[in-house]
């Protein structure tokens, strides 16, 4: 082989080689492809209290512990540079007409605190609901009145329109339970049958038609409506009428949720009178209907018939 001939075969070769690099499987990265992601240092989430805004404010809330009783707070905002000590704190409104409830607790620089206050009964005149809303807080510098907050305005108007309709659903009739209840089974599941009752007002035969839309029972006990959904209306002319409820358990039947449970009877109806928008009542079960349940809770969770 000449020295020509072995020089071209090297170029040859090196061609060739440089050819199927170009062809291999593995793509050349793209000018406008993204960057490779790298580990980021770590984040600090730094949180900002809401700044309490200039001034004393005052508005009105209730704990849903509360819910269904004359309890409640004010709230008192302190966005001074200086400690007040509240002594007494009101809501000023012809529906709740002014009482003040003593307290006697400092409120600091800043902060936001409720105070236990205990509504009076309402005043159920179109007029009166149509008054302005204020709030009353006596303090060591004077007695302080602001216009009541936007959520204290909401949470009264609706505590009074709830309060003023339950009088109304009083008037026209009472909510009781059944005497008789018998065990049984649904959907192979146990049950209790019951009713409850709705009773015109002694000496009273007629009325605005009531009727119970709803029942709520608690974590241990679910009850519901039974029966077809003309039944369950007390009619203009009727003076009582009673409706079937069924009573399962509450598939909760662990020591822990029957030990803790602190609602255990707190039910629920939920009452359309001549119409309007179901209102809700309490209607928890007296003493002997208590028990009848807690047995028949037993004999559920333990699988008796």
């Amino acid at each position: 082989m000449t020295r020509r001939t072995a020089s071209a075969l090297v170029g040859a070769l090196v061609a060739a080689l440089v050819l199927t690099a170009g062809c291999s499987s593995t793509p050349s990265p793209r000018s406008d492809a993204p960057a490779p992601e790298t580990p980021s240092a770590p984040r600090t989430v730094v949180v900002t209290p809401v700044p309490v805004p200039p001034g004393v404010h005052l508005s009105f809330v209730q704990q849903r512990i509360d819910e269904g009783t004359r309890r409640a707070q004010v709230r008192v905002v302190n966005g001074t540079d200086h400690t007040l000590r509240v002594r007494e704190v009101g809501v000023d409104w012809a529906a709740y007409p002014l009482a003040l409830h003593r307290v006697d607790y400092p409120v600091h620089p800043g902060r936001t605190v409720d105070l236990r206050y205990l509504l009076p009964r309402a005043v159920c005149t179109a007029a009166a609901a149509q008054a302005p809303i204020g709030g009353v807080a006596v303090t060591d510098r004077g007695t302080l009145r602001r216009p009541m907050g936007d959520d204290g305005v909401r949470f009264l108007t609706r505590l009074r329109d709830t309060e003023c309709a339950a009088r109304r659903l009083d008037a026209a009739a009472t909510l009781s339970y059944g005497e008789t209840w018998r065990r049984g089974r649904r959907d192979g599941r146990p049950v209790l049958r019951g009713s409850l009752v709705l009773t015109r007002p002694a000496g009273r035969s007629a009325g605005p038609p009531l009727r119970i839309a709803q029942v709520d029972g608690s974590v241990l006990f679910d009850v519901s409506l039974a029966g077809d959904r003309a039944g369950r209306t007390l009619r203009a002319r009727q003076r009582q009428v009673a409706v079937p409820v069924l009573v399962r358990d509450g598939g909760r039947c662990d020591p822990h949720s029957r030990g803790q449970s602190t609602q255990t009877f707190l039910f629920r109806a939920f009452l359309s009178l001549d119409g309007a928008a179901p209102v809700s009542r309490l209607a928890p079960p007296d003493r002997a209907l208590q028990l009848l349940l807690l047995r028949f809770l037993d004999r559920a969770c333990a699988g008796t018939p």
